[in-house]
């Protein structure tokens, strides 16, 4: 499998502008020098460059691109990474040969991602939040830290202290409606498809509920 990747040749510059001419608003590919280039946009690891005027629409969908991006490269790299080890083998020497650089931040990233499953992961959270439940020994512990740290908006420093006296606390000036809504809607992006219409009854009781104490 390695053999085949190190012969992997990557387009010309001019065979991807032949691409993008056919599809100007989806093509995403690598550059020979290894940079991306999505439209008419080069992303390099020093900025934007373009290969030619680029479309608003070619601008707005950048922009949607690296909004997703932010925050979400340390995930992206760690579980690439858990990916390889897992399918590919992939070993210490060899990957330290493909990333070129601080090994160690990258198995750091591996090692958060490995440990915290997709179910568990909150988007309002930093990777480092994350970081810090990734060491605790169940996956119970990992989800009601996480859940108190949405809560109670710790920054890293608040959840490290937090942890630091061994219970999870619940912000006293959060909402109870919010916290309930907030609770089913993560139970319910974690069930099957069969058992989410439940969370979706759930969820129009709680609205009815809050309407009618607000109209009284």
């Amino acid at each position: 499998m390695a053999a085949s990747i190190d012969k992997f040749t990557r387009p010309t510059l001019s065979e991807l502008n032949q691409v993008l001419e056919r599809n100007p608003d989806k093509a995403l590919a690598l550059t020979g020098d290894g940079s991306i280039q999505l439209g008419a946009y080069i992303l390099t690891p020093t900025g934007l460059q373009i290969s030619r005027f680029p479309t608003y629409t070619e601008w707005e969908q950048l922009g949607d691109v690296l909004r997703k991006l932010d925050g979400a490269l340390q995930w992206l790299i760690g579980d690439w990474l858990v990916q390889g080890q897992q399918h590919f083998e992939i070993d210490r020497a060899r990957l330290a040969a493909l990333v070129d650089r601080d090994l160690h931040t990258f198995e750091n990233y591996a090692w958060v991602a490995r440990s915290i499953p997709h179910s568990l992961r909150r988007e309002l959270l930093s990777f480092g939040h994350h970081m810090l439940a990734a060491g605790l020994d169940t996956e119970l512990e990992k989800e009601e830290w996480l859940a108190a740290a949405v809560e109670n908006k710790w920054s890293i420093s608040q959840m490290r202290a937090a942890m630091a006296g061994n219970r999870p606390t619940l912000s006293e000036n959060v909402d109870p409606f919010e916290r309930e809504y907030d609770a089913q809607l993560h139970q319910y992006l974690k069930a099957g498809q069969g058992d989410r219409p439940k969370y979706v009854a759930l969820w129009r009781r709680l609205i009815e509920a809050a309407e009618r104490e607000n109209l009284g």
